[in-house]
């Protein structure tokens, strides 16, 4: 036995309680190691043996900075030598660093070292590390960081300008949409108040930020107009919703904008009453879309990682990994609905009519979902029209039914068929999926997952159509729409350009 380990272990017997002490050092389940003046390693525990896979004797005379990782010399991190001399000189007290250890095997692990002075305890005076592995924690770190990254990059690309507010109404983030729809750079508004940089004259945002924190609830289609970097003057329509922490208490806002301006100047200058109050209508859904399929994933989202970062500072690793991958699942549904609502907010009628639009639309579905899509439409039906607010209607509800078709039927096979009835156009949408019992639909509307066929009746409706579901389990399901039509040639609204909805 090294001279150096006869001194350290006779000096911990004569302690007042040394023999105690003497079998925790032994026995503990945690790396321990008693180090000399310059820095070498006189003793090391068990524990810390099995941690970096040596035997009994085979620490000594080695020093930590040895078993360090070449990385953290090449990062000009302080050498723990110099650490534990400062430590012996009384220039501090105490020092903890977390390092990655190589093994004896070339394998790597990660540790916290904490170094605290041994003497007076034992003579001559040294060092005290003890060394915990925290491979698995620095593991779950690491995914935490990766998954905050892609939840970013997917605010980044989003069109729509989104920004987080702190509840005193400075801006906190800004994304690469707002910056675009703006024209002002993060750099410029960080810290600056929403409403001054996005906000009208007549104080409507400050008002539905107010509202927000006193209600805890969203504010959607809330419509305002301000000033672009230039400033141009631009209409946003912004969905206000609650950001919570863990207690339930607000943290933030987040609001998610999109530019109406073009929109609102189709309304003004284009359409009259009747089809101005259609279009508020559609506004209404979207903003209501867009808030399920979106606001509440990222308030989730923050509310999850403020959890997670919770459950780290306590060490409960498996539970944070087991969010992290619930985490994940919705980051990944997230992304997949963001793409399909953006997707169906620039598919328009064609100016040559809606079957056109359809079999557009159709063929850009079956690319996006690999699904084998049949389109069925026989040569009379091409020939009827279809009034505007029926045309977009009859859209939104078409693609909203095969949006429930990839998210629920897990199918491998759809077909779309138009036929004509008097006065009517029937679109039967089928598919090869799970399918469902009526119990069972009725037991989904009642728990409000109702595959969005709440919002496809609404729509239908405010044509004059209808919507119908057939399902059966195991024999896939059939969604059956009507609405009302005009012959071609016969007395109809024109056209107008549905992209601004």
């Amino acid at each position: 036995m090294w001279a150096g380990q006869t001194v350290v272990k006779e000096g911990l017997k004569e302690a007042d309680t040394g023999t105690l002490h003497q079998y925790l050092f032994e026995q503990a389940g945690i790396g321990i190691a008693l180090m000399n003046q310059d820095g070498w390693i006189r003793l090391a525990n068990r524990a810390l043996g099995a941690l970096l896979g040596y035997g009994d004797d085979d620490l000594e005379s080695k020093s930590f900075d040895e078993l360090s990782h070449p990385d953290h010399r090449a990062a000009g991190e302080p050498s723990l030598r110099e650490i534990v001399r400062c430590l012996c000189a009384g220039e501090i007290s105490r020092h903890q660093a977390e390092r990655q250890l190589v093994r004896k095997d070339g394998r790597t692990t990660w540790a916290r070292l904490t170094m605290t002075t041994l003497s007076p305890l034992c003579e001559p005076a040294g060092v005290v590390c003890v060394v915990e592995d925290i491979t698995r924690h620095r593991q779950v770190e690491l995914a935490l960081q990766q998954e905050a990254s892609y939840l970013n990059l997917l605010i980044e690309s989003s069109g729509h300008a989104i920004v987080t507010i702190s509840t005193s109404g400075d801006i906190q983030s800004w994304n690469a949409g707002a910056e675009t729809l703006l024209g002002w750079h993060r750099e410029e508004v960080i810290g600056r108040s929403y409403s001054a940089v996005c906000g009208s004259a007549d104080g409507r945002a400050n008002q539905a930020i107010a509202r927000v924190i006193e209600t805890a609830q969203p504010v959607y289609n809330h419509e305002s107009g301000c000033e672009r970097r230039n400033g141009e003057p631009v209409s946003l329509m912004t969905t206000f919703s609650p950001i919570l922490d863990p207690n339930g208490a607000i943290a933030g806002i987040v609001s998610i904008a999109t530019d109406v301006s073009e929109r609102n100047h189709l309304e003004n200058e284009q359409i009259g009453r009747q089809r101005a109050e259609a279009i508020l209508h559609e506004r209404e859904m979207l903003a209501r879309e867009l808030h399920d399929n979106l606001s509440q994933d990222l308030s989730y989202v923050q509310m999850q990682v403020a959890t997670i970062r919770e459950l780290l500072a306590q060490n409960r690793v498996a539970e944070s990994d087991a969010m992290l991958s619930r985490l994940a699942d919705v980051a990944q549904t997230t992304q997949n609905e963001v793409r399909e609502q953006i997707r169906n907010l620039y598919t328009r009628p064609a100016p040559q009519g809606f079957v056109p639009a359809l079999r557009k639309y159709l063929a850009e579905f079956e690319e996006l979902t690999r699904m084998q899509v049949e389109f069925r439409a026989p040569e009379p039906v091409s020939s009827f029209d279809l009034a505007s607010e029926v045309e977009l209607q009859f859209m939104r509800i078409i693609q909203e039914a095969l949006n429930n078709v990839r998210k629920h039927a897990r199918a491998s096979r759809v077909t779309v068929s138009l036929t004509s009835e008097p006065d009517q156009l029937v679109a039967a949408i089928s598919d090869d999926g799970q399918g469902f019992t009526q119990d069972e639909l009725k037991d989904t509307a009642a728990d409000g997952k109702h595959f969005g066929l709440r919002i496809m009746q609404e729509r239908a409706r405010e044509v004059g159509g209808s919507v119908a579901i057939q399902s059966a389990t195991g024999r896939g399901s059939r969604v059956i729409i009507r609405m009302p039509y005009n012959r071609q040639g016969s007395a109809h609204q024109p056209r107008p350009d549905h992209s601004e909805l």
